[in-house]
């Protein structure tokens, strides 16, 4: 396996998290994101962002195994606060380069470790 293929795959569901916020924008805006990574917890929300809340929950777990190494665990609220940041400057941006999974999380994991 050559490396670059090893990276491109180091964070899938991460990657499957922001494809699927990005591709539902227009029925899952910007304030469902918010709810979403704020931790809403109502009943109608729930029914509506089930799917979403399992990949969250996926990238979460996926972005603390890279940190396995730091001496404390990754908050999943911190981590979800770092994740937010980069939706909005995804959103906010022209490029679609921005809702890479790989690059966001390894940026991320990045300011984890800072």
């Amino acid at each position: 396996m050559c490396p670059l293929s090893a990276q491109s795959q180091s964070f899938p569901h991460l990657t499957k998290l922001l494809g699927n916020l990005r591709s539902g924008l227009k029925q899952f805006g910007l304030s469902e994101i918010q709810d979403l990574l704020g931790d809403r917890r109502d009943r109608d929300f729930m029914k509506k962002a089930t799917e979403k809340l399992r990949l969250l929950q996926d990238a979460i777990t996926e972005i603390q195994k890279k940190c396995v190494h730091l001496t404390y665990s990754p908050d999943p609220g911190h981590i979800k606060f770092l994740l937010w940041k980069r939706i909005v400057t995804a959103i906010r941006a022209t490029s679609t380069s921005e809702w890479d999974g790989e690059n966001n999380g390894h940026l991320i994991v990045a300011q984890l470790q800072a």
